[in-house]
């Protein structure tokens, strides 16, 4: 990403980026499908800490989200000053949903309730930047104002 940047925010026409934030999107969720079970076998088997099937499909499913959202957010940067403040807010916001959920989920789930926000707060981030990234004749179709 922090190589994109400096390149990307000379682009006046962002749907190039766009296409290629899709594509590295693609390629990033398989490769998180294929590496992160042999990431959680390593640590099974270095730590010696067992966690259920639901665990780590709940991590897979967090990890490709937050993974989505530092791509489209890092798109969505390059759009202004006013597109920074909409995803310095969005972003906060998800952290206050994450915390409050985890105040809750942690003691009636734990570690999984502690994903479920995280997917939860984080998907709500990544709608919302999706939705911003939208051309402006799609916006009012979703009535986003």
């Amino acid at each position: 990403i922090n190589v994109f940047f400096p390149t990307a925010i000379k682009i006046k026409d962002t749907q190039g980026i766009k296409k290629k934030i899709d594509k590295t999107s693609l390629i990033t969720i398989l490769g998180i499908l294929i590496f992160l079970p042999i990431i959680q076998y390593i640590i099974i088997h270095l730590y010696n800490y067992e966690y259920s099937f639901l665990t780590s499909v709940l991590f897979t499913i967090a990890t490709i989200v937050d993974v989505l959202l530092v791509l489209n957010s890092a798109l969505l940067s390059t759009e202004g000053t006013e597109s920074v403040k909409y995803l310095t807010i969005n972003i906060l916001f998800a952290f206050g949903i994450n915390g409050v959920m985890n105040y809750f989920l942690i003691p009636l789930i734990g570690l999984n309730g502690a994903i479920i926000a995280t997917i939860i707060s984080f998907g709500y981030a990544l709608i919302a930047t999706r939705i911003k990234l939208l051309p402006a004749h799609k916006k009012s179709i979703v009535n986003v104002n």
